[in-house]
This record gives structure tokens, sequence and C-alpha cells, in this order.
């Protein structure tokens, strides 16, 4: 082998250690950003601790399990049975179906001059993309999340699994798998710096790179004990073995991953673009080589201003080993969350369950303590001395069933050899109480009987609405908080239908008679900014039923007016009939309310001719004037004298 030569060995030797001091920097880099994220972790796992363990409960009781390990270990002791009747999930139930009966969508509306056609095919590519993925049924199980513990959380993200082309994906996540900031105290968290998700994954969905890291860092400390505070899934499957059970082998298989997003303040420059108009923003590196372009042109740089912006960074870790780590490509957090109310000293938010936890419960005691009583009480039958009878069993026998006999000793009784066994009654308060909890459950949550359909009585529905109304204005903040993540979750689906869908794909939006039709959908149709609305889904059960009820009312009034045919088919659009039905007439009113292009034209030329005719007239009239006017002109000259003859 040749020797290496005098002018490679100055060159090799820098290289090596460039590249040595590039690896250790980095290194440095990922040890700093993972004990941040560790004490972040340790930071939000002593914050929401208590909060996982009540939403745990609140499942549990939303599910039927509401005795405590130690009550339903002494009923059964004592041969007695752990009665459940379970008036919670109805009132639940109750909450949810209202806002399935009357959701909300988003649309978009532009803050540019001209784009109205454009944010119709943005609210249109919204709404097609929310059918592909049933964000809609996504999004109520993250509501129900919120209902029963204070806390429901969705993942929107960009999915190449099912379709290469790309799909946005909204997915409801676990509460008990998020953890946020615990100074965010705004609602649904809008003011955390930084949010994580905990969860296990199997080890072959993971990417190969991601394998292969884990691999080599072997087992590591991770979170231990922490699947008891909450986590959905068996501890068994925990990688360490401190969470093996006896003669259990664990679960290597899966691996715990979590999720950190996060976002930090950097220097930018703000500045208008001298050929649009439009203020720009950019990164430093941006702004000097802008700075750079205008100067080796010759031109006058453009006045900027710098500012700060927020950046949003992301990680994957696992154990003690950084997976991956990059900006967040949307520049917001995936993750978006509805909270409930807010427990201000304990900076955590709660559900309507945490106030059913009482009165549910008790209410299962004492219906068991009526039972017991009830069961152990006698319930007629006698008590004899030995020997008051001849034939004990025969009188055993004719004796009322299924009434017992208790055989006492000779002289015990005193009023008699024989004596009718009394029925002993339940204590009367003991039955109050139980009504008390039954009635307790509707006062505590704001939950009326209107409300879950159960009024036993009569009465007018003009009432009954009223107090439907009261009921549901007592739950008025976690629709509100709904309303407020329906905007948050329409900006980040906004950004992905900019960025990643509009690359000429055919998608499927209602025209302005409700019926379908195929568009593309291409990046300079989507571009620009957009005020994101919150409105009543028109297409919802209750909003339609409401409003075509005023429609019929106003219906003898309308008849009488000159609505146009479009009007008419935005109302159809309410209309009980199926949507391919109204449709169909909302088109045909259109066509109908449709000049004929033929008659129109037609119109057209006979008003020509009749404006052509109008003119000769006109014409001859001035011709005939102008004659007349001669005339007078000459009749009023004087006569010219005779000439005489030389």
């Amino acid at each position: 082998m040749g020797s290496m030569s005098d002018d490679e060995e100055p060159s090799s030797a820098p290289d090596d250690t460039s590249e040595h001091e590039g690896a250790e920097g980095e290194d440095h880099e990922n040890e700093e950003l993972l004990r941040k994220l560790q004490s972040r972790e340790r930071q939000a796992r002593t914050h929401w601790s208590k909060w996982r363990q009540e939403a745990r409960r609140c499942y549990a009781f939303v599910s039927g399990d509401q005795w405590s390990a130690d009550d339903k270990a002494a009923l059964l002791e004592q041969m007695r049975v752990p009665i459940t009747f379970n008036r919670t999930s109805p009132m639940i139930d109750a909450v949810t179906g209202a806002e399935v009966l009357n959701r909300q969508e988003v649309s978009y509306s532009p803050r540019e001059m001209g784009d109205v056609q454009v944010s119709e095919i943005v609210s249109g590519a919204a709404k097609w993309a929310r059918q592909q993925c049933d964000a809609e049924d996504e999004e109520s199980d993250a509501f129900s999340d919120t209902v029963v513990c204070g806390m429901g959380w969705t993942e929107t993200r960009m999915d190449y699994e099912s379709d290469p082309e790309g799909l946005i994906v909204v997915d409801r996540v676990d509460p008990l798998e998020m953890f946020s900031d615990p100074a965010a105290t705004k609602r649904n968290v809008a003011d955390a710096r930084w949010i994580y998700r905990a969860r296990y994954r199997d080890k072959d969905e993971l990417p190969p790179e991601w394998r292969r890291k884990i691999s080599d860092a072997g087992d590591q400390d991770g979170d231990q004990g922490f699947m008891d505070q909450g986590q959905a899934g068996s501890g068994d499957d925990y990688e360490e073995g401190e969470q093996e059970t006896a003669g259990k082998e664990p679960d290597r298989k899966k691996v715990w991953i979590r999720h950190h997003q996060w976002w930090e303040l950097e220097d930018g420059f703000k500045l208008a673009d001298p050929a649009t108009g439009k203020v720009a923003v950019m990164d430093p590196d941006e702004f000097k080589a802008a700075v750079t372009m205008f100067l080796q042109n010759g031109l006058q740089p453009p006045e900027a201003a710098k500012i700060k912006q927020r950046r949003y960074m992301q990680a994957f870790v696992a154990g003690n080993t950084i997976l991956e780590t990059g900006p967040v490509p949307c520049n917001q957090f995936t993750f978006k969350c509805i909270t409930g109310k807010r427990d201000r000293n304990s900076g955590t938010f709660y559900g309507i369950v945490r106030a059913m936890i009482d009165p549910q419960m008790w209410a299962n005691k004492w219906l068991s303590q009526i039972l017991h009583i009830l069961n152990t009480s006698a319930k007629g039958g006698v008590m004899m001395e030995k020997d008051s009878v001849e034939n004990p069993r025969k009188f055993m026998e004719e004796w009322a069933k299924p009434d017992g006999i208790i055989e006492v000793k000779t002289g015990a009784l005193a009023r008699g050899a024989i004596q009718e066994r009394e029925a002993k009654n339940w204590p009367q308060g003991l039955s109050q109480l139980l009504e008390f909890a039954v009635g307790s459950m509707p006062q505590v949550t704001g939950i009326n009987l209107e409300m879950l359909g159960l009024v036993q009585k009569e009465q007018a529905g003009v009432l009954e609405a009223q107090r439907k109304q009261a009921g549901y204005a007592i739950l008025a903040v976690f629709f509100d908080s709904l309303r407020r993540y329906r905007k948050m979750q329409g900006r980040l689906m906004l950004h992905y239908i900019q960025e990643y869908l509009s690359d000429g794909r055919l998608i499927r939006i209602s025209g302005d008679q409700g019926q379908a039709q195929y568009v593309p959908l291409l990046r300079d149709k989507t571009a620009g900014t957009y005020d994101v609305i919150v409105d009543e889904a028109p297409m919802s059960a209750n909003q339609k039923e409401a409003v075509w009820g005023m429609f019929v009312q106003l219906m003898p009034v309308l008849m009488k007016q000159p609505i146009p045919g479009e009007m008419w088919a935005e109302f159809l659009r309410f209309s009980p009939l199926p949507s391919s039905v109204s449709q169909k007439l909302a088109q045909m009113v259109v066509q109908a309310s449709q000049p004929d292009p033929q008659a129109q034209q037609m119109q057209q030329a006979m008003g020509q001719l009749e404006i052509e005719g109008k003119a000769a007239e006109v014409a001859v009239d001035q011709s005939n004037a102008q004659l007349n006017q001669a005339r007078a002109v000459q009749a009023m000259r004087p006569p010219e004298p005779p000439q005489v003859p030389m």
C-alpha cells in the first residue's frame, strides 16, 4: 500500500477533529435538552398526580364501578351484595348527547378583499378533511372526557399510511396520557409553554433508527410506578423488571415513549415587501441573506423592526435517550385540549362527575343498608316453648309459609306459650336519606330532569324548554371551552390544508344550492390569512328542527314576498327531508326561478326592435317639427313689394 502524501495529511487531521468536536457538541446539547425535559416531567407528575387518581375514579363511577375495594370486601364478608344503581352515566350521556345533536362547524373568512370564493374552497376543504377522518366522532369522545374528568385531548396530524398523498387525521387522546405545563391557567391550557404525551408503543411500529437507539441504550430507568397513576394498560407491560409480578415475564415488545412539544422565543425581523407591500417576518439568517442581496444589487435594504417570535419544537424520548428532535412542522402544538371547570387552588380542571361521587356513593350504601335490614328483620312467624305442641313439625308445616318457627325454652315467653313474632320496620330516616342522596344529584350538577327526559308530570312545552335551557346555561362553561377548542383546532387545520393538501387533488365540496361538486385544491387558491368562525352546523338534528319550525310559521308571510329561488333553496336545506331529496328540490327551485336563455334572447331582440321603432318615430316627429317650424317662419315674413317695370 502506498503511503499518504504530505498534502493529504494536513487536510485529514482537521476534518477528523471537526467531526469529533461536532459530535461532542451534539451530545452535549442532547444532554442539556434531556435534563430539561426530565425536569418538566417531574414537575408535571407532581402537579397532576392527584388529578390522575381522581380522573380514574371518575371514569370508574361512570362505568358502574362505584364501590371502593374496602367497602366491597366488607359487604362480601357479611354475605351482602354491593348494590349499584348507576345514575351517573345517564347524566353524562345527556350532556354529551346535547353536543352531538348541536354540533358546530368551522368556517374561514378571508382578511383580504376579493377572496370570498377562496374562503369557500378552504371551508369546503376543511369539511372534506374532517369527514375523511371522522373528526366529529373523535371530538365528541374528547368532549365526553372533559365532562367526566375535566380535560379532553385530540391530536391533529398528517397520515400517509392509509393514503400516500396524505390525509389530515384528528385522533382522540386518552387524557391520562397527556401532561401540560403546571403554570398554565387559561381555559384549554392556551397559555401552556410545553406539553407532552406519554404512552406505550410496540417496538415493531417504531422507525428503524429509533429501534436502533433503544437497543444501543439497553434497559433504562424511566417511569417506574407511573402506570399505577392512570396510564391505560397493564403495569406488567413495562420494560423494567421492577414492574414484573411473580411468575410473569414483562412484555419486552413495548417501550415507553414520551412526545414533548414546547416553544421558545427567538429573534425575528418584520419588514414590508417593496414589491407587494405585504408584511413579511424573517428569521435572522433569512434577513441577513435578504439584506446582502439588496446591497449586492445596489439597492437600499428595506426598513425592518426586530421582534420576538415563537418557535415550536418537539422531541421523542425513550428512557434516557432522545430518539428524535426538531421543529414542529405546523409551528404550533398538534395536541389541543378541551377543559372543564377550573380548580384554582390546585391548578387543575374537573368535570361533572366530581360533584356526583358522594351522592351516588351514599345512595348505593343506603340502598344496600335498607335491603340488609329488610332481609334480616322478622317478617312474621312464631316463637314457641318446647313442649307447647305435640307435633312441632306438623305445626311448622301448618303455619303460614315461608315464615319460620323459633323454638325457645319453657317459660322463656312472658306473654304465653305461643306468641306471634312482630315484624320490625327499618328506620324511617334511612329512606329519607336515600331520597335526599338521589335528589341531590341533579342539584349538584345542574342537570335537571327535563334534560334527562324523566319528568313524571304534565307541564307546558314552553316551560320544559325553558328549564332545559336553564340547565344548559349552568353547563355553558363546557360548551364554551369546546367552542374555543374548535377555533384553535381550526387554525391548525388551516395550516395543514395550505401546506400539505394544496397539491392539486380534487376534493368534494357543496355548492351554493347544496349540490356536490369537485374542485382542485391548489396552493395559490388557499394562500392568505383567514379568521376562524365557529357556528352551529346547519345539518345538526336540533338545528334543522328549530329552523324548520320557525320557517313553517313564517311561510304564509314569505309566500306573499318576491323572494328569489336561491333563498327558497337555502330554506330547503333545513327541511326534515333526506339530504338527497332536499338537494334535488333546491336545484329544481333554482332552475325554475332562472329565465330560459332562448326566451331571454327573444325578449332582448324584441326589446331592441321596439327601441329602434321608437327611435324611428322620434326621428319622424323631429323632421315634421322642423318642417312645421320652417313653414311658420316663412308665414311670419312680410310680403315683398311688387316690382314696377321700368
